[in-house]
């Protein structure tokens, strides 16, 4: 009887885990827009926009069998340049990970071979990602 309880709980302990990672996985799926931009509680929004564009599509690609998410969109001298992410949600989804990226330098943590650790702050209506690079703190906000 007890290992039976036992195998019950240690069943729901994974089945519960596994929920919250696909609930996390589903609701960053999509398209976001890059709202604010900050380097140690500095906004700095527009020095980003030197770099890259705002707008963020999470997806899981079928034909490289992998999430992907590219960046893209006008910096501020109207030119534009890309980047794709390479991503994976880990710890019931609490971190987005950045396994590889390809494309334009960028600035802080995101660019061309940066595979920053992000910790999720806020994920429903907005995104709230925070990393540390470089022994700066990110705080990059999505909608």
């Amino acid at each position: 009887m007890k290992k039976t309880l036992l195998l019950c709980l240690i069943l729901a302990a994974v089945v519960g885990g596994c929920n919250k990672d696909e609930k996390a996985y589903k609701k960053i799926l999509g398209d976001w827009k890059l709202k604010s931009y900050s380097v140690n509680g500095i906004d700095s929004l527009s020095s980003y926009k030197d770099s890259l564009g705002v707008n963020y599509n999470f997806l899981y690609d079928d034909y490289q069998e992998r999430n992907v998410c590219p960046i893209l969109g006008y910096r501020n001298d109207g030119s534009q340049k890309s980047l794709v992410w390479y991503w994976d949600m880990n710890d019931e989804g609490k971190v987005l990970q950045i396994t590889h990226s390809e494309g334009t330098i960028g600035v802080g943590p995101i660019g061309q071979g940066k595979t920053p650790i992000f910790e999720i702050v806020k994920l429903d209506q907005d995104l709230i990602l925070k990393t540390i690079y470089n022994s700066k703190t990110y705080i990059i906000g999505l909608q």
